[in-house]
């Protein structure tokens, strides 16, 4: 495979998605959360969800949303929503918090992504998100910007 790969480019590493997703193995999951992450490839992310046919398991605490929502990845949301996975559904973290979309798009200051998420009824943790929103910007997550913050607080009231 490896030789494919360097051979093939992107179309290599497609290939490598299609077949690990072809096997329906644990390892076909996380070329589903790379695609969730990459907000220039819907198509990409597309095909590997109508590929799996499934709802893909949590993965290092992360759902495909929060991953998405994590990363700005409006695009991403919506595919990932029309394909039947859960807009409430939160992702247990460390020490058995769990993260919803929302709260994860307010955390890292993505009020796009909020503006979906609430525009196709995304309701759970609204009010821990406001909060992670209110506080976020005194930390170096490496989000959004203050102005991101203020959208996400904005929206979120």
């Amino acid at each position: 495979m490896a030789a494919t790969l360097s051979r093939g480019g992107s179309s290599g590493v497609r290939a490598a998605e299609t077949m690990l997703l072809q096997r329906a193995s644990e390892t076909a999951w996380p070329a589903l959360y790379v695609a969730a992450t990459r907000a220039d490839e819907p198509d990409r992310l597309a095909a590997l969800l109508k590929l799996h046919k499934g709802k893909a398991s949590p993965v290092k605490g992360d759902t495909l949303l929060t991953v998405a929502a994590r990363f700005g990845n409006v695009s991403g949301l919506g595919i990932i929503l029309t394909h039947g996975y859960d807009i409430n559904e939160a992702a247990t973290k460390f020490e058995g918090r769990s993260e919803t979309p929302l709260y994860t798009a307010a955390l890292w200051g993505q009020p796009a992504c909020i503006k979906l998420l609430l525009q196709k009824g995304a309701s759970a943790g609204k009010a821990e998100a406001l909060q992670a929103a209110k506080e976020a910007h005194h930390c170096d997550l490496g989000g959004g910007s203050a102005e991101d913050y203020a959208e996400c607080v904005r929206l979120l009231s």
